[in-house]
């Protein structure tokens, strides 16, 4: 199998797992206005900043399951990028 295919294959179960769970978790977070764009974010705990930037075809929500772990000893962030979730 040639490295392009298993990189379909690879971005498929990608898709098809983001499908799933996301549409059941709630939208939840701020708002935070960058020029006239509104952002969706969501942060917890304190101390150094971790940073948690989704891929392509998820939004904020994909971090949740970490988030309360990273925010023992961080502040955790995610934010949606342009034109996920509520981010506009």
């Amino acid at each position: 199998m040639s490295l392009d295919n298993i990189m379909k294959i690879h971005a498929c179960a990608g898709l098809a797992a983001a499908a799933l769970v996301l549409p059941a978790l709630p939208v939840i977070g701020d708002e935070l206005a960058v020029g006239e764009t509104m952002l969706t974010y969501e942060e917890a705990g304190s101390g150094p900043v971790v940073l948690f930037v989704h891929g392509a075809v998820s939004d904020h929500r994909v971090w949740g399951g970490i988030r309360d772990r990273v925010a023992e000893k961080h502040r955790f962030v995610a934010y949606d990028q342009r034109y996920r979730a509520r981010s506009g």
